[in-house]
């Protein structure tokens, strides 16, 4: 066989993987802001996305119909420290140490996922309750573990750059408008 018929198939490898390599590359989407959203004793289907007929909560319904909604959702435990570190945390209560209780020590061996955002190149921020009630200063931490605290969602923008990547946690306080009176039962 002809030695250069031989060669043939390297050199077509050769001139495909050259021509692959200056094609031009997709860029990679960027990474996404983050808004989450808590309340404590915010129970389903309290939410005009959610169906119900009295509760009005346009802001909350436009965030759920542009960002993610969930509708099969579950807490670690009836109670806001233990079930917030679990979220923080990414473990069961039980696996929280004084974490998984009510008024307790935030434990600071475990990373939690705002932490890993903040590593990332995320600026993190929280509002209200964050974390708690309990002690997180007594473990090393210099602001709540939900991030920092910040009176207004508009604080935190102001403070964070057009270039940053937004982590923000905040406490569920929707502007409900347009709200029917709600029947108060009165014993005879």
């Amino acid at each position: 066989m002809n030695k250069t018929l031989a060669n043939t198939p390297v050199l077509c490898f050769l001139i495909c993987l050259i021509i692959s390599s200056c094609e031009e590359k997709k860029p990679q989407s960027p990474s996404p802001n983050i808004l989450f959203l808590i309340a404590d004793d915010w129970s389903y289907p309290h939410a005009g996305i959610y169906g119900d007929p009295v509760v009005r909560t346009p802001t909350f319904d436009r965030l759920a119909k542009e960002g993610a909604l969930f509708t099969n959702a579950y807490v670690t435990s009836p109670s806001c420290s233990p079930s917030r570190a679990s979220i923080l945390l990414g473990r069961y209560p039980h696996q929280n140490e004084a974490g998984g209780n009510l008024w307790s020590e935030f434990p600071s061996n475990y990373p939690t996922y705002v932490g890993l955002l903040e590593k990332a190149g995320y600026f993190t921020g929280s509002t209200r309750k964050g974390w708690g009630p309990g002690e997180y200063e007594i473990s090393g931490f210099n602001h709540n573990p939900a991030g920092k605290n910040f009176d207004e969602f508009d604080a935190f923008l102001k403070k964070g750059t057009t270039s940053s990547l937004l982590s923000f946690g905040l406490e569920a306080v929707i502007p409900i408008g347009n709200m029917l009176p709600i029947p108060v039962y009165k014993p005879e």
